[in-house]
């Protein structure tokens, strides 16, 4: 992943472009893990899954966690640039209204 700060947003770019592999997606728990406590009050938390064209129902797992986690430490998360196969993803699971989910910035 890596890293952008703009005035009150926090933007992480997923790099993978698949995140299927189990030890990949720990690794990437992890990092979202962390990223929570980096986010300071009053700014917005984006995930921005331009390069990720396939996640794995795993992946869908740490993405429920994470967004409990960011809820309980008042952290506004968003995503963003979800590939159609992805939203797809989020859809059959339902988990798509339980995020905001926005085009580009």
């Amino acid at each position: 992943m890596r890293f952008d700060e703009r005035q009150h947003v926090l933007i992480a770019y997923f790099t993978e472009y698949r995140l299927r592999d189990e030890v990949r997606i720990k690794q990437v728990g992890d990092e979202l893990d962390k990223l929570v406590d980096k986010v300071p009050d009053g700014k917005r938390l984006v995930l921005d899954f331009t390069a990720v064209q396939s996640v794995s129902s795993e992946m869908i797992g740490v993405l429920v966690g994470f967004n409990k986690n960011c809820r309980v430490a008042k952290v506004d998360l968003r995503f963003r640039n979800l590939s159609s196969a992805v939203m797809e993803v989020l859809r059959v699971a339902p988990l798509d209204n339980v995020y905001e989910i926005a085009d580009g910035n």
